[in-house]
Order: structure tokens, then C-alpha cells, then sequence
């Protein structure tokens, strides 16, 4: 155990790692039982209420800290200490104030108008308020992340998981025993982040803050292109699944038969593919401000790189033997759906794209090539698109299978070649 913890403390990237895999795995076991205990206590019709309400409060917090986050852990590992913190926090913080006051103000007609139910508009207003603690939540985990303090940043991560449970369960025994509704989510989550918020505030220090107008354009020009990449990213997912019942239907497809596809693929197939990958988002999110801090150095930097390409390459091609040999039947059984057996074997080759994509991704935003970042996927995704509404009308399923693998292929591809051609 000695040997184990020497070596594990003289690889931190391997340590970071781990830790952050761990504390990722219970966090989806607890947000699991967290579901289940939520679901038995305020219904289906409840949850359907609430899943409906929390992707407008997502995305407001999506737009109040997207980029900001990677940004300030790029700049923090490179050496920028207080004052680039102070302006990225004022800055969210501002921003996500904002938000969530328009949010709250115009609540009725995003309930009527948009989510199309009039009974919305209550926990909208209610979830408005999670957005500014969830964004200094966000933002003081990115320091964390770009100061490599990873006990706390799992820690924190654990502490939101569980606030939310024991906000939940204690709100229930005291307040909602009797007429239990869905307001308990919108008040568990709030709970979650300020326990979360209670917690970095410790360890990030606050004091008297600075503002600098020249941190601020520094930030918002390497954001803006990671902004406009998960807009863009957003947009074009919902353009995917418009299009999706409308080309199955060209090639003589059920509206049926396309929604048990579709449901087959998107919600099963494609959760069992993301399992293996779990580790290397753990990998490329702590890769991000170690390739930072040695940005200026070729030899360390090429040798980081190179290894980041074996492991990546190495942990694929294992999870599609995995899926080929066992995994696919697995999931088959687990789910009780023979067709996910023949589906998990084909997107099993997804596995070694989804790894380069997502590690030679984070190189590129450490080394502050946002636009690069940013051309890559809307090229990977153009092509996706025009491949699927090529191939679609003429193969059917295996059309839509085909593109994805060649989306991921080429995001892989444009990665690893633009990492190459500017950064050795």
C-alpha cells in the first residue's frame, strides 16, 4: 500500500485522476438513490414537472459562467493568482444575478409561451434563485481545479450531492410530510449549492475583492469562443432530434418504430458507450491546467501530449473489445432489449474517437486555442448533420449509426491534427 501511495503521489495527473473518477461514480450513485427517493415522494407528474423547468435554469447558468470556468483554471495554473479571480467571479456573479432576474420576472411568459404549462411558473422563480450561488459554486471549482486541489474539488463535488439529499429528506420531515410537491427539488437544490458554496468559500480565501477592466476583455476573449462552441453544440442537438422523425420517414420508418430507435439508441446505447469514458473526462478535465502551466515548455509539453494519445488510444481500443466480447450482450440483458446488443457493438468504435476528442479538446483550450476548439466541432458537426440527412433517407438506422461514428471520427481527427500542426 506504501509502494502504491508513492507512486500515485509522484504521478499527480494519475492521482487527480483517479480521486476525481471516484468521487464522479458515487455522485451518480447518489443522484441514483436520489431519484428514486425523490420519484416515489412527489410522482412521476412532478418530476416531469421539474425536469421541464431545470433546462431553462440550466441554461441561464450555462450562459453565466460558459467559458469563464476554463478560462479561469487555465489562467490560475500559469500563475494568475487574485486578481483574475476577483474579476471572474465579480463578472459571473453580476451576470448570473441578472439572469436570474429576468428569469424570475418573466417567468409567466416562459411558463405559458414556452414550456407550454401555466403551473411552471412558481418553481421557475423558485429555481431562479439557484442560479448565482450554483455560478460562484462553478467558477470557485475552477480555481480549485487550476490550483490542482483535487481532495477538495471531489470533496465539494460530494458535499452538493449529499446537501441535496439531506436538504431533501429534512424539508420533507419538517415542511412536506403531509402535501409533499415538487417545490422540495427546487429547495434541495438550493440547498446543495449553498452547503457547496459555504464550503469553497473557505478554501478560496475571500477577502476585499479588485476589479480590472483588462482581466475582464483578457476573460471574455478566450470565453467567447467556448461560449458560442456550447450554443452552437446545444442548437444543433435540437436541430437533430427535429430532423430525426422527419428523415426516418423517408425511408419508409414508423413514427413508432423511429421513437423505439431513437429511445434504443439515444437512451440506452449511447449512456453505455459514455461508461468507459467517464475516466478520461476525469483525465482531460485535470489535463487542462497541467498543460497550461507548462505551456512554454516544447519538451514537456510533447511528451504530455504523446502519452495522452497512447492512453486514449489504449483505453479505447480495451472498451471496444469490452463492448464486442460482453459489454453489448450485457447491456442487452440489463435492459431487456435484444436490439441494443447489435447497436452497442457498432458505437463501440466510437470509443476511441470520444477519448481523442475529448483529451486533445482540453490541450487545445489549456494552450488557449479556443477558436481552433471552436472550428473543430462546428466542422465535425456539419458533417454529422449532412451525413445524416444524406444517409438517412436511403440506409435508415444504419445511415444515422454511420454518421455519428463519422462525426466523432473527424472531431477526433481535426484534434489531433490541429494539436500536432500547432503545438509541436
Amino acid at each position: 500500500m506504501k509502494q502504491i501511495s508513492k507512486k500515485l503521489s509522484s504521478h499527480p495527473l494519475l492521482r487527480g485522476t483517479i480521486l476525481l473518477t471516484l468521487s464522479s461514480l458515487l455522485c451518480r450513485l447518489l443522484g441514483f438513490l436520489y431519484r428514486i427517493m425523490v420519484s416515489n415522494t412527489i410522482g412521476s407528474l412532478g418530476m416531469g414537472l421539474y425536469e421541464l423547468t431545470i433546462n431553462v435554469v440550466t441554461f441561464g447558468l450555462f450562459l453565466s459562467v460558459s467559458g469563464c470556468r476554463v478560462v479561469l483554471t487555465q489562467k490560475i495554473s500559469q500563475g494568475r493568482e487574485r486578481a483574475f479571480l476577483d474579476t471572474s467571479i465579480i463578472y459571473t456573479t453580476v451576470k448570473s444575478v441578472i439572469i436570474s432576474a429576468l428569469i424570475y420576472a418573466f417567468a409567466p411568459y416562459i411558463s405559458t409561451n414556452i414550456l407550454k404549462t401555466k403551473t411552471a411558473v412558481n418553481l421557475l422563480r423558485l429555481l431562479a434563485i439557484f442560479i448565482p450561488p450554483a455560478s460562484f459554486h462553478s467558477m470557485a471549482e475552477g480555481y480549485l481545479l487550476g490550483k490542482s486541489n483535487h481532495e477538495r474539488l471531489c470533496i465539494s463535488q460530494l458535499i452538493e450531492e449529499t446537501g441535496k439529499i439531506c436538504t431533501f429528506f429534512i424539508l420533507y420531515l419538517a415542511v412536506f410530510k403531509i402535501s409533499p410537491n415538487v417545490s422540495l427539488m427546487a429547495y434541495a437544490l438550493i440547498g446543495s449549492e449553498v452547503c457547496s458554496c459555504l464550503y469553497v468559500l473557505k478554501h478560496i480565501k475571500m477577502r476585499k475583492m479588485s476589479f480590472s477592466f483588462s482581466n475582464l476583455r483578457e476573460l471574455l476573449k478566450l470565453a467567447a469562443p467556448l461560449t458560442l462552441t456550447r450554443i452552437f453544440l446545444t442548437l444543433s442537438g435540437t436541430l437533430k432530434t427535429v430532423l430525426l422523425p422527419t428523415l426516418f420517414l423517408k425511408c419508409n420508418m414508423s413514427r413508432e418504430a423511429t421513437l423505439r430507435f431513437i429511445g434504443t439508441v439515444r437512451g440506452m446505447a449511447i449512456p453505455v458507450i459514455l461508461l468507459p469514458a467517464s475516466i478520461m473526462v476525469s483525465y482531460s478535465s485535470l489535463l487542462l491546467p497541467k498543460i497550461s502551466a507548462i505551456k512554454n515548455d516544447a519538451a514537456k509539453r510533447g511528451d504530455i501530449i504523446s502519452k495522452s494519445l497512447y492512453i486514449c488510444l489504449s483505453m479505447g481500443c480495451l472498451s471496444v473489445l469490452g463492448f464486442l466480447f460482453c459489454g453489448a450482450r450485457f447491456a442487452a440483458f440489463a435492459f431487456r432489449n435484444e436490439d441494443l446488443n447489435l447497436y452497442v457493438k457498432i458505437l463501440s468504435f466510437l470509443c476511441p474517437f470520444i477519448n481523442i476528442s475529448l483529451t486533445f479538446g482540453s490541450i487545445l483550450n489549456g494552450l488557449g486555442m479556443t477558436k481552433y476548439y471552436m472550428r473543430n466541432n462546428i466542422l465535425a458537426v456539419t458533417l454529422e448533420l449532412s451525413l445524416m440527412i444524406t444517409l438517412i433517407p436511403g440506409a435508415g438506422v444504419y445511415g444515422y449509426l454511420i454518421s455519428m461514428l463519422c462525426g466523432e471520427a473527424s472531431l477526433a481527427m481535426i484534434n489531433l491534427i490541429t494539436v500536432k500542426k500547432r503545438c509541436l
